[in-house]
Protein backbone atom coordinates (compact mmCIF):
# COMPACT_ATOMS: atom_id res chain seq x y z
CA UNK A 1 0.00 0.00 0.00
CA UNK A 2 2.52 2.02 0.86
CA UNK A 3 4.48 1.66 -2.62
CA UNK A 4 1.65 2.82 -4.26
CA UNK A 5 1.07 5.67 -2.28
CA UNK A 6 4.66 6.75 -3.12
CA UNK A 7 4.30 5.78 -6.75
CA UNK A 8 0.96 8.13 -7.02
CA UNK A 9 3.07 10.84 -4.79
CA UNK A 10 5.27 10.94 -8.00
CA UNK A 11 3.03 10.39 -11.23
CA UNK A 12 0.14 12.74 -9.54
CA UNK A 13 2.38 16.02 -9.72
CA UNK A 14 4.36 14.97 -13.08
CA UNK A 15 1.07 14.67 -14.70
CA UNK A 16 -0.34 17.81 -13.18
CA UNK A 17 2.83 20.06 -14.37
CA UNK A 18 2.29 17.90 -17.70
CA UNK A 19 -0.89 18.49 -17.86
CA UNK A 20 -0.53 22.63 -16.78
CA UNK A 21 2.07 23.39 -19.66
CA UNK A 22 -0.24 22.69 -21.94
CA UNK A 23 -2.44 25.30 -21.08
CA UNK A 24 -1.47 28.66 -21.78
CA UNK A 25 -1.62 31.35 -19.26
CA UNK A 26 -3.47 34.63 -20.56
CA UNK A 27 -1.66 38.11 -20.15
CA UNK A 28 -2.67 41.42 -20.87
CA UNK A 29 -1.48 44.02 -22.85
CA UNK A 30 0.13 47.17 -21.38
CA UNK A 31 -0.13 49.76 -24.35
CA UNK A 32 1.82 52.45 -25.44
CA UNK A 33 1.97 55.03 -28.42
CA UNK A 34 4.11 57.23 -30.27
CA UNK A 35 5.05 59.70 -31.63
CA UNK A 36 1.64 61.24 -31.57
CA UNK A 37 0.96 60.30 -27.84
CA UNK A 38 -1.49 63.49 -27.98
CA UNK A 39 -3.65 62.10 -30.63
CA UNK A 40 -7.67 62.20 -29.74
CA UNK A 41 -7.66 58.93 -31.53
CA UNK A 42 -8.07 55.55 -29.36
CA UNK A 43 -4.74 53.94 -28.40
CA UNK A 44 -5.22 50.62 -30.12
CA UNK A 45 -5.74 53.06 -33.57
CA UNK A 46 -2.74 53.37 -35.42
CA UNK A 47 -2.09 55.81 -38.13
CA UNK A 48 0.45 56.90 -40.27
CA UNK A 49 4.40 57.10 -38.92
CA UNK A 50 2.47 55.74 -35.78
CA UNK A 51 3.44 52.74 -33.37
CA UNK A 52 1.69 51.11 -30.46
CA UNK A 53 3.59 49.16 -28.41
CA UNK A 54 2.32 46.02 -26.12
CA UNK A 55 4.04 45.03 -23.18
CA UNK A 56 2.39 41.78 -22.29
CA UNK A 57 3.73 41.37 -18.72
CA UNK A 58 7.72 41.22 -20.15
CA UNK A 59 6.99 37.40 -21.75
CA UNK A 60 6.34 39.09 -24.78
CA UNK A 61 6.56 42.16 -26.81
CA UNK A 62 4.51 43.45 -30.31
CA UNK A 63 5.13 46.55 -31.79
CA UNK A 64 2.63 47.83 -35.02
CA UNK A 65 3.28 50.57 -37.26
CA UNK A 66 1.94 52.05 -40.32
CA UNK A 67 4.03 53.58 -42.81
CA UNK A 68 2.25 54.59 -45.99
CA UNK A 69 1.78 50.93 -47.56
CA UNK A 70 3.31 48.98 -45.21
CA UNK A 71 1.90 47.61 -41.92
CA UNK A 72 4.87 46.37 -39.54
CA UNK A 73 4.28 43.67 -36.72
CA UNK A 74 7.24 42.92 -34.87
CA UNK A 75 6.64 40.03 -32.20
CA UNK A 76 9.94 39.89 -29.63
CA UNK A 77 9.45 37.23 -26.83
CA UNK A 78 11.35 37.36 -23.51
CA UNK A 79 15.18 36.46 -23.60
CA UNK A 80 14.36 32.71 -22.63
CA UNK A 81 11.57 32.43 -24.39
CA UNK A 82 10.18 30.85 -27.71
CA UNK A 83 7.48 32.14 -30.17
CA UNK A 84 4.93 29.12 -30.86
CA UNK A 85 2.66 30.77 -33.12
CA UNK A 86 1.52 34.29 -34.45
CA UNK A 87 -2.22 34.46 -35.70
CA UNK A 88 -3.18 37.89 -37.65
CA UNK A 89 -7.06 38.33 -38.22
CA UNK A 90 -7.64 41.36 -40.88
CA UNK A 91 -10.93 42.49 -41.64
CA UNK A 92 -11.35 44.70 -44.25
CA UNK A 93 -14.73 46.08 -45.69
CA UNK A 94 -13.97 45.61 -49.66
CA UNK A 95 -12.30 43.44 -51.62
CA UNK A 96 -9.38 45.17 -52.30
CA UNK A 97 -5.69 43.57 -52.56
CA UNK A 98 -3.96 42.91 -49.26
CA UNK A 99 -0.35 41.57 -50.26
CA UNK A 100 1.75 39.73 -47.42
CA UNK A 101 5.61 39.31 -46.72
CA UNK A 102 7.34 37.89 -44.34
CA UNK A 103 10.47 38.93 -43.26
CA UNK A 104 12.50 36.92 -43.31
CA UNK A 105 11.27 34.18 -45.55
CA UNK A 106 13.09 31.26 -43.90
CA UNK A 107 11.16 31.60 -40.45
CA UNK A 108 8.00 29.79 -39.97
CA UNK A 109 5.35 28.41 -42.04
CA UNK A 110 2.94 31.19 -43.20
CA UNK A 111 -0.83 29.84 -43.74
CA UNK A 112 -2.99 32.87 -45.46
CA UNK A 113 -7.12 31.70 -45.82
CA UNK A 114 -9.26 34.62 -47.25
CA UNK A 115 -13.15 34.88 -47.01
CA UNK A 116 -16.00 36.70 -46.11
CA UNK A 117 -18.00 37.93 -43.17
CA UNK A 118 -21.15 39.99 -42.78
CA UNK A 119 -18.60 43.14 -43.19
CA UNK A 120 -16.69 42.77 -45.72
CA UNK A 121 -13.31 40.77 -46.16
CA UNK A 122 -11.46 38.55 -43.95
CA UNK A 123 -7.82 37.20 -43.55
CA UNK A 124 -6.50 35.01 -41.47
CA UNK A 125 -2.68 34.41 -41.43
CA UNK A 126 -1.17 31.85 -39.39
CA UNK A 127 2.63 31.56 -38.99
CA UNK A 128 3.60 28.20 -36.95
CA UNK A 129 6.32 25.96 -36.86
CA UNK A 130 9.52 28.85 -36.20
CA UNK A 131 12.14 25.94 -34.62
CA UNK A 132 15.04 27.78 -33.41
CA UNK A 133 14.53 30.66 -35.52
CA UNK A 134 11.49 31.43 -33.08
CA UNK A 135 13.75 32.28 -30.23
CA UNK A 136 14.17 36.28 -31.06
CA UNK A 137 12.48 39.02 -32.93
CA UNK A 138 9.54 38.25 -35.73
CA UNK A 139 8.59 40.60 -38.22
CA UNK A 140 5.22 40.90 -40.82
CA UNK A 141 4.96 43.00 -43.31
CA UNK A 142 1.73 43.71 -44.59
CA UNK A 143 1.61 45.85 -48.10
CA UNK A 144 -1.54 47.17 -48.66
CA UNK A 145 -1.99 48.28 -51.84
CA UNK A 146 -5.35 49.65 -51.72
CA UNK A 147 -6.08 51.22 -48.53
CA UNK A 148 -9.30 52.14 -46.70
CA UNK A 149 -10.79 54.27 -44.05
CA UNK A 150 -9.62 51.80 -41.51
CA UNK A 151 -8.59 48.00 -41.44
CA UNK A 152 -9.26 45.85 -38.12
CA UNK A 153 -6.49 43.52 -37.27
CA UNK A 154 -6.85 41.30 -34.42
CA UNK A 155 -3.62 39.97 -33.20
CA UNK A 156 -3.14 36.80 -30.76
CA UNK A 157 0.71 35.38 -30.20
CA UNK A 158 1.52 32.51 -27.59
CA UNK A 159 5.28 31.81 -26.82
CA UNK A 160 6.92 29.24 -24.20
CA UNK A 161 9.15 29.95 -21.42
CA UNK A 162 10.40 26.51 -20.21
CA UNK A 163 7.21 24.59 -19.44
CA UNK A 164 4.73 27.38 -19.40
CA UNK A 165 2.93 28.54 -22.63
CA UNK A 166 1.75 32.46 -22.65
CA UNK A 167 -1.23 33.81 -24.98
CA UNK A 168 -2.05 37.23 -25.31
CA UNK A 169 -4.44 38.76 -27.75
CA UNK A 170 -4.41 42.45 -29.10
CA UNK A 171 -6.98 44.14 -31.24
CA UNK A 172 -6.03 47.11 -33.44
CA UNK A 173 -7.27 49.53 -36.16
CA UNK A 174 -5.18 50.70 -38.62
CA UNK A 175 -6.13 53.63 -40.18
CA UNK A 176 -5.44 54.82 -44.15
CA UNK A 177 -2.30 56.51 -44.62
CA UNK A 178 -3.36 60.11 -45.40
CA UNK A 179 -6.01 59.76 -42.84
CA UNK A 180 -5.11 63.33 -40.98
CA UNK A 181 -5.38 63.21 -37.17
CA UNK A 182 -7.95 65.21 -35.36
CA UNK A 183 -9.75 66.29 -38.37
CA UNK A 184 -12.84 68.70 -37.38
CA UNK A 185 -14.29 69.33 -41.66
Amino acid sequence: MRRHYAYATVVIPIVLIIIASQVPVTVTPELSKGPYGDSEEPINWVGRDESLRANFSGHFYVVVTRDFDRIRLWITPRESARTLNVRVEVKREYLNDLYLEVEPPWYGEVEIIRGENQNGMRYIIQVKNFGEAGKGTYELTFIDKAPEDRISMHITVETRDGLIKYRGELPVVILEPFYRFNCTD
